[in-house]
């Protein structure tokens, strides 16, 4: 029997955010990235943005997040304006 198993994609997205975000803000005002120089600062950059799109290539549950996220929201008032006109 195949167990589905459930996930909070936009609760461990909003979390990874905040808490590299937040490791990203204090190297910043520690000068971090002044002392790496600009070669490895953008190879950083470059990781960064490399991981990012293979996560979204290969996790169909942050793809799935994504696209709900950023569905628009005309769909929903057309819903409920058809349900609340039929009640």
């Amino acid at each position: 029997m195949a167990r589905r198993t459930h996930e909070n994609t936009g609760r461990v997205l909003a979390l990874a955010a905040a808490f590299f975000g937040g490791l990203a803000a204090l190297g910043l005002a520690s000068g971090v990235y002044e002392r790496l120089g600009a070669e490895l600062t953008a190879m950083l950059a470059i990781f960064a943005i490399a991981f990012a799109l293979l996560t979204w290539h290969l996790d169909p549950g942050v793809r799935a997040f994504a696209r709900r996220l950023l569905a628009p929201r005309g769909t929903l008032a057309k819903h409920r304006g058809d349900r609340a006109a039929t009640i």
